[in-house]
């Protein structure tokens, strides 16, 4: 399995909100860059803020999401014998996040 990355490396953060989208950050070369904007679908929803941030989080956790299900896609190639279809899915999920 390829597990060279082509985005950015994690961690990444959400740590603010400009009132209307929240920010998405990674550290690059010792200083803290935006790489993403998160919205909600639409901002006059009574819980915009809400959803808003729900998907930011989501974003924020893309690269230790990722990591994560290659290392168990990895335990399953040793170990054997689990469901084949679920792990399909999961290598799916891994070549969707990282081709093109």
């Amino acid at each position: 399995m390829n597990t060279n990355t082509k985005h950015t490396p994690g961690p990444w953060t959400t740590p603010g909100t400009d009132g209307i989208d929240r920010v998405i950050c990674a550290t690059v070369k010792g200083q803290r860059r935006t790489i993403a904007h998160a919205y909600a679908p639409h901002r006059d929803q009574e819980n915009a803020a809400e959803i808003r941030d729900a998907n930011a989080r989501l974003i924020a956790a893309a690269p230790a999401l990722l990591d994560a299900l290659r290392s168990l896609v990895e335990w399953e190639g040793i170990m054997g014998g689990f469901d084949s279809t679920r792990w399909d899915e999961a290598r799916q999920a891994i070549a969707a996040a990282t081709e093109i």
